[in-house]
């Protein structure tokens, strides 16, 4: 591992490596990554680990097939590991952007049938403006907390 790090942690191959980062994190499939404005001494970098016999152009395709090719045969990993080796864990925000909606539906399904809000019609109107209101520091946690505090006043207040 420290050898594949030292060989491409490289400044020349950041561009194709966060690149590819953004694309995997992204919870979609991959088949390739476009480089946008390459330095020729990327441009070098990114022939020289495809085994390419001329420069790509400045912007430029990679195929996640052929790296994990090229990065096999040259130190048996795929790109996918060598980005989190050299980038870091790769995310799967399509999972965490499902995550934060269940979270959210589980929040105001929890406020419109909170005992508090379902025994004083005139918290409805309320519960409302809160949900229109959004998350507090986008936080679901938060909101809850705030808002539970709130209806823990409003259960002692006689409507």
């Amino acid at each position: 591992m420290a050898d594949a790090r030292a060989r491409y942690d490289i400044p020349e191959l950041a561009p194709l490596w966060r690149a590819l980062w953004e694309r995997l994190s992204s919870g979609r499939a991959v088949s390739s990554v476009r480089l946008r404005g390459l330095a020729p001494d990327q441009r070098a970098a990114l022939a020289d680990l495809l085994g390419l016999d001329r420069l790509p152009e400045a912007d430029a395709s990679a195929s996640l097939r052929v790296l994990d090719e090229a990065l096999g045969s040259a130190i048996g990993l795929t790109a996918r590991e060598v980005v989190e080796l050299v980038v870091g864990r790769l995310e799967n925000r399509a999972e965490m952007r499902l995550a934060a909606t269940r979270a959210r539906a589980e929040l105001w399904a929890w406020l419109d049938e909170h005992p508090v809000v379902r025994a004083e019609p005139a918290l409805a109107g309320w519960a409302t403006g809160i949900r229109r209101g959004g998350l507090i520091d986008g936080s679901t946690d938060k909101t809850r907390e705030v808002v539970a505090q709130s209806l823990v006043r409003a259960g002692g207040v006689a409507f």
